[in-house]
C-alpha cells in the first residue's frame, strides 16, 4: 500500500511513495538513478506509467496495489 499527499508535485510525491522499500520493490540496489527517479520517469512517460511500473515490480498476479491519495 502506498499513501501520500500530492502537494505541489503530485507525480513526484507518488513516485517517492511507490519507491519506498517494500511497496513495489524490495532491497533495490541503486545503479545510477535512485528508485524514486526511475519510478517518477516511468510514471511520466505515458498514461500507462503506473501500470508499467507495477508490471516492472513483478509482484505476481495475486498481488494488488492500493494507492491512497490524501488531497488535503
Amino acid at each position: 500500500m502506498a499513501q501520500f499527499r500530492p502537494g505541489s508535485d503530485p507525480m513526484k510525491a507518488m513516485a517517492q511513495a511507490l519507491a519506498e522499500d517494500g511497496v513495489l520493490f524490495r532491497d533495490y540496489q541503486a545503479g545510477g538513478l535512485t528508485l524514486a527517479e526511475i519510478v517518477d520517469t516511468t510514471l511520466r512517460m505515458s498514461k500507462l506509467g503506473l501500470i508499467d511500473i507495477y508490471e516492472q515490480a513483478q509482484l505476481g498476479e495475486d498481488v494488488n496495489l492500493l494507492i491512497v491519495v490524501d488531497q488535503f
